[in-house]
């Protein structure tokens, strides 16, 4: 079950990386194993390079690999462009667009002379999908891939490092190590978002209630219009009913006429019924019962034209009332208004009345008088107030300043404690050990050795063990014992011991001496009579010399371990970075035996045809400078630079303290 566990493909694993022209591989490929995998090579053979070209093929820049500033570095010399080519898994149900990839997804940048880069991600088949850096950006996130993160991709500077490094910047590496850096930066845009998304609440808010105010407003208007809508409709009722009223008289006068018209119609029936009865008796005199039908017809035209002029009246008693009825209106609205004017006129008369009067007059006089000296002290009042603004102003502006100068000030007192609490501490130490040479290296380090000559004395050692390693070197030129330290590294603390049971029995005595606490490193190696014969593989360049020549070795079983182990010899020390990029870049200019130079600032140059170089960081130098007479001056140096320690420090907590005293007194001017 736990190698089915092992051999379980994980998405984002890298499955092959290939290069062509990177560092020094014209055109190099490795496929990975699924579990753990080993790169084993020589120094300056590449083994760096390919995990510089892991973080470069997936988008990292190239200051995080600390092997160049700019991309064109890491371009083989002779070259005109570089490839980087890496696979990686894509398998899982939770793969990255499984159905556009497959099963995997090949990343390919492109690095030219220039510094430029370009991209391509193909699928499992070989088709470019993208030529984006968001896309590639996308798939290391969709895998959780953290190039920058020091414990996915951890190079051998900050490896190299890492031990000797202080609290600080191994805390610096823990931040970066889980994200905190990342965390808190997101935190932070966060809370700025969240801030934002108070202010515009805030404003929408304060909008809101101008939108409910002017909504209330509309509502009364609402209300309002409601009201008139209201008396509209009583209006529309009102002239209803009197239209109505009109049509009820017009009824009564249509009926009035039907009557009228009724009685004629029976007058005429009569007539006609006489008519009848006429011709009935007179048979053929038609004469006079045609005078008579000339009679009716004349009637009836009559009655036309009566009839006609009814309506003709009836028409114009309408148009007079509808004329009156405006007239009146017109009258009642004349009305109003002239006794609305006739108000407004005995108001404004009461009103100069009123001024006229004497108590008005010196009420009027009184309140000018309070006006003037109300507008005196208001301008006044903004006079001082623009002072007090300005000094407000200024009080702030010294305040910050003052501010930055304190933090600067608290900042340098906290570094200076810091520095005068490890110089105490080293004075200390160099009183307490006095004459010994061993006190540089701690109290456990002179105990140690004490137990093993003591040892070595009563033969317990098949030979008399060596160490520390610094202890039997001394520096011939000072400028160099910072170099030479970081070039020893921890092998300056180191042993040396003839035989394994020699080595136990050391262990043993550090055991006693250390417990659980980090012991120095032991070497073992069988102890020659002779100091190694080296002139024929020792570097030579004319004018410089070699870090084995630098140092006064007094015993020749160090020498030995230092030709051994750290191979001195082949280490050319070279002052300037001109004269070591001149005799390193091209094959012509390099020394023979040359294995690597360095500079006085640390940097290393690693010569032609594995061309390439690692800037370093000048060190203050701790173990090799310090002979009996020269720890005395340097205690006594370090005990004169504490009094103006001590004075700095007391000036700055006085700064601080005025600071603050400022600050209290700005704040009660305001």
């Amino acid at each position: 079950m736990e190698e089915d566990i092992i051999e379980e493909d994980v998405d984002g694993s890298i499955h092959s990386i290939h290069v062509r022209n990177f560092f020094c591989h014209d055109n190099l490929e490795i496929t990975m194993n699924k579990n753990v995998n080993f790169i084993v090579g020589r120094n300056g053979s590449g083994k760096s390079a390919i995990l510089t070209a892991l973080v470069v093929g997936l988008g990292g820049r190239a200051s995080a690999t600390n092997r160049g500033s700019n991309l064109h570095s890491f371009i083989k010399k002779g070259a005109n462009s570089a490839t980087i080519e890496i696979k990686i898994k894509n398998s899982s149900e939770k793969a990255y667009k499984h159905n556009l990839y497959g099963d995997y997804i090949t990343i390919v940048r492109h690095i030219n002379a220039s510094g430029g880069s370009s991209y391509k991600v193909k699928s499992a088949t070989g088709e470019v999908i993208s030529t984006k850096f968001e896309e590639v950006n996308a798939i290391i996130l969709a895998h959780d891939i953290q190039v920058d993160n020091p414990i996915s991709v951890l190079n051998q500077d900050d490896a190299r490092s890492f031990h000797e490094s202080d609290a600080k910047k191994k805390y610096s590496l823990f931040r970066k190590a889980t994200n905190l850096d990342q965390t808190e930066t997101n935190y932070i845009r966060a809370l700025e978002n969240c801030n934002k998304a108070v202010n515009i609440w805030n404003r929408k808010n304060e909008a809101c209630i101008e939108l409910e105010k002017e909504y209330k407003k509309w509502k009364q208007s609402h209300e309002q219009l409601q009201s008139k809508d209201e008396i509209e409709a009583k209006k529309l009722a009102l002239q209803n009913e009197y239209y109505w009223s009109e049509i009820a008289d017009f009824e009564r006068e249509a009926t009035l006429v039907q009557t009228q018209y009724d009685k004629q119609q029976e007058k005429i029936n009569k007539l006609a019924e006489k008519l009848n009865k006429m011709n009935e008796n007179f048979g053929s005199e038609t004469n006079v019962i045609d005078t008579l039908k000339s009679q009716l017809d004349e009637k009836k035209l009559e009655k036309t034209a009566l009839e006609q002029e009814l309506r003709n009246l009836e028409s114009e008693v309408r148009e007079t009332q509808a004329t009156w009825r405006t007239a009146q209106h017109a009258v009642t609205n004349h009305t109003e208004l002239l006794n609305r004017e006739k108000r407004k006129i005995a108001d404004i008369e009461q009103e100069i009345s009123n001024i006229d009067a004497g108590e008005a007059a010196a009420a009027r006089a009184s309140l000018e008088a309070r006006l003037s000296r109300a507008q005196e002290a208001a301008a006044a009042a903004r006079a001082r107030l623009h002072t007090a603004q300005h000094a407000a102003d200024q009080a702030r502006a010294n305040h910050a300043h003052a501010r930055t100068r304190a933090d600067a000030a608290a900042a340098d007192a906290h570094r200076q404690r810091a520095e005068l609490k490890k110089l105490r501490q080293q004075v200390r130490e160099l009183e307490w050990r006095g004459g010994d040479s061993l006190a540089v290296y701690g109290a456990a380090m002179a105990e140690l050795c004490e137990r093993v000559h003591a040892a070595a004395a009563r033969g317990h050692f098949s030979a008399p063990p060596r160490g520390p390693v610094g202890a039997y070197l001394k520096v011939k030129q000072k400028e160099w014992g910072g170099v030479l330290e970081n070039i020893l590294g921890n092998s300056i603390r180191t042993f040396c011991v003839n035989s394994p049971e020699d080595s136990r029995k050391l262990f043993e005595i550090m055991g006693q001496v250390y417990g659980s606490a980090a012991k120095p490193g032991v070497t073992c190696s069988k102890f020659l009579a002779a100091q190694h014969d080296v002139r024929g593989r020792c570097v030579r360049a004319r004018g410089f010399s070699s870090a084995l020549d630098a140092l006064d070795v007094r015993d020749h079983v160090v020498a030995n371990f230092l030709i051994d182990n750290l191979a001195l010899e082949t280490v050319l020390l070279v002052p300037e970075h001109e004269d070591a990029i001149r005799l390193s870049d091209t094959e012509e200019n390099v020394p023979e035996n040359c294995a690597k130079i360095v500079t006085l600032d640390s940097s290393e140059y690693y010569p032609a045809p594995n061309y390439r170089s690692y800037g370093g960081v000048a060190r203050a130098v701790r173990y090799l400078h310090l002979s009996t007479a020269e720890r005395k001056r340097y205690g006594a140096s370090v005990t004169r630079f504490i009094s103006p320690l001590q004075y700095i420090a007391d000036n700055i907590a006085i700064l601080l303290v005025l600071s603050a005293v400022y600050r209290t007194g700005c704040f009660l001017k305001l």
